[in-house]
C-alpha cells in the first residue's frame, strides 16, 4: 500500500511542454483583448442604439448649449443636421431633452428651428429636482 503525497504525479498527466505553455499564453492575451474590446465599445453601442431606430437626440443646457449625443453642436448647424437625418432615414424623428435647470423660454426659443424640419418632434421633459 501506498500513499499519495501532493508532490506525486496524477497518473498519465505529463508536464506541459513550453510550446504548449505559449499557446495557452497567446490564447488568454487573445480572450482578455476581446473581453476588454467589448467592455469598451458596448456602452458606446447602447448609447447610439436610438440612432439607429431613426431617433435623433438633442439634449439643450440651461446655458443654451445643443448637444446631439454626446457632441456639441450649434443652433446654425441644426436645420442642415436634421435634413441630413431625414434623409438618412425617412422614419427619423427628434427628441428634445432639456436639462432639468433650463428655463422653459430657452426651450422656446428653440421650437421654431424643429419645427423647420420636416421631422417629427418631441420634447421630453426632465424628472423635477427635488426641493433640498
Amino acid at each position: 500500500m501506498t500513499t499519495s503525497s501532493p508532490t506525486t504525479r496524477l497518473a498519465g498527466a505529463e508536464p506541459i511542454s513550453t510550446a504548449e505553455q505559449g499557446l495557452w499564453l497567446a490564447l488568454l492575451g487573445a480572450a482578455i483583448g476581446l473581453f476588454s474590446l467589448a467592455w469598451l465599445l458596448l456602452p458606446q453601442q447602447l448609447a447610439q442604439a436610438p440612432a439607429h431606430r431613426g431617433l435623433v437626440v438633442l439634449h439643450l443646457e440651461a446655458d443654451g448649449g445643443l448637444r446631439l449625443w454626446n457632441r456639441p453642436i450649434s443652433s446654425q448647424q441644426l436645420p442642415g443636421l436634421l435634413r441630413e437625418a431625414g434623409r438618412l432615414n425617412a422614419r427619423a424623428h427628434v427628441r428634445l431633452i432639456p436639462s432639468p435647470t433650463t428655463p422653459w423660454g430657452l426651450v422656446q426659443r428653440f421650437l421654431p428651428l424643429l419645427e423647420v424640419s420636416a421631422l417629427p418632434f418631441e420634447i421630453q421633459l426632465p424628472a423635477p429636482v427635488p426641493a433640498s
